[in-house]
């Protein structure tokens, strides 16, 4: 069997790219191959995960080089490796930085609040959250909302998101195949129902 070929190595978009910062002085390497000059000092504030990450002693580059490690460092800047994509380190990145703020898809929420926990980085929870919330109300991603305020404990979107279904089709809500849905216990959507069902019951009751 030939070898697999390994993906290769891409750049970062903008304002993340080598020319963008002469101040960058380490580079995030995602799982998927792209690279991001960034400012330890940006990561550490936002993340105490990556200040702890940062003061781990990176090995000094004329011992990678003698050691044949060339992918230790980067035009001279060390290069950290980080398990998640770059669809996802992007977004992740850019709360961390002042920079516009950016737009996530429904697919995106989980995985964006799940790296905020992971490294623990308020500000990126924050925004994700915060997008929860704003998906809560639109009734064609209010479902999805639901599921991953379900998932994650929160209270008030979870709510929110519960009252904008009444506006979705029943037969929408027990048919829809969301990845979310593998993520919380059947019981998410049982409860879903009969808060429908109580709400449409009372407002029957008052006409």
């Amino acid at each position: 069997m030939p070898p697999r070929e390994q993906p290769l190595i891409r750049i970062a978009e903008s304002p993340f790219r080598p020319e963008d910062d002469p101040t960058a002085d380490i580079v995030l390497q995602t799982s998927d191959k792209v690279r991001f000059w960034l400012c330890k000092a940006v990561l550490a504030r936002a993340s105490p995960i990556f200040k702890d990450m940062f003061t781990v002693p990176h090995p000094p580059q004329a011992t990678a080089a003698a050691a044949n490690a060339d992918d230790d460092y980067v035009d001279g800047k060390p290069i950290v490796r980080v398990t998640g994509k770059a669809a996802v380190v992007d977004p992740f990145v850019r709360c961390c930085y002042p920079v516009a703020r950016p737009v996530l898809d429904s697919k995106l929420l989980t995985a964006m609040y799940e790296a905020g926990e992971k490294y623990e980085a308020g500000g990126v929870r924050a925004y994700a959250r915060q997008e929860v919330a704003r998906r809560a109300l639109e009734p064609e991603h209010c479902l999805r909302a639901y599921l991953v305020a379900y998932r994650f404990g929160m209270t008030e979107e979870m709510k929110t998101a519960a009252r904008q279904t009444i506006n979705v089709p029943k037969q929408d809500i027990v048919q829809a195949e969301l990845p979310e849905h593998r993520t919380v216990p059947a019981t998410a959507i049982t409860r879903l129902l009969k808060y429908r069902a109580r709400c449409i019951d009372t407002v029957a009751k008052m006409c």
